[in-house]
């Protein structure tokens, strides 16, 4: 991680400190690391407490990641961001980079503008809590989508945890983020999102 995303880290453990303190029904327990390099190649968004749509449309289905690499001693992972629009009908992808350090996740999703052009975006996520299956997890850059609630969350769920449910994750859940919940996973969607892919593999092979 580089001088500036270091900075950028400590600025940011320093604002959300408080929220790991135990008020919130979190241990603190857990790191960034423990859940991104966790068991499986997959992760979820169970779901989250602000529209990501532009427009507040609730059309978001099966955001989940798919690890492609991975690094223990530094720390780091690469992943395939996907999801479903049910406005468009399809299935999208971007190329995720993701740097953690201690409770905090640094990610650089790079979006395809043509052939040869990538626009990339970096954020820092907080993971307020997290025992490596099941993740509360903080959003900054999204607090202003997330009003009346004060902050921006999401509950993530790794592969194998999508049909149980972490009585723990949700106290942390309900504690922190408020009683907003957008139900992103859907398994339906998420069969259309691997069927698509599948296809896809089929035609390029």
């Amino acid at each position: 991680m580089s001088t500036a995303m270091r900075t950028t880290a400590l600025l940011f453990v320093l604002k959300y400190s408080l929220l790991s303190s135990g008020e919130d029904g979190s241990d603190g327990s857990g790191t960034a690391w423990k859940f991104i390099g966790g068991p499986g190649e997959d992760m979820f968004i169970r779901y989250r407490n602000f529209y990501s749509d532009f427009s507040k449309r609730d059309n978001v289905r099966c955001t989940m990641a798919s690890r492609t690499l991975m690094d223990n001693n530094t720390q780091t992972a690469t992943y395939f961001t996907k999801w479903y629009n049910t406005t468009s009908n399809k299935s999208f992808s971007v190329l995720s980079e993701y740097n953690t350090s201690g409770n905090i996740l640094t990610a650089t999703l790079y979006f395809p503008i043509d052939n040869v052009t990538t626009f990339n975006m970096t954020n820092n996520y907080f993971f307020n809590y997290t025992d490596g299956l099941c993740a509360v997890v903080l959003m900054p850059h999204k607090d202003q989508d997330a009003q009346p609630s004060e902050r921006a969350c999401e509950m993530w769920i790794r592969q194998g945890s999508t049909e149980s449910w972490n009585s723990k994750c949700d106290t942390v859940y309900s504690a922190v983020c408020g009683e907003m919940n957008i139900t992103i996973y859907d398994k339906e969607y998420c069969e259309k999102i691997a069927s698509e892919e599948d296809a896809s593999q089929t035609i390029s092979s």
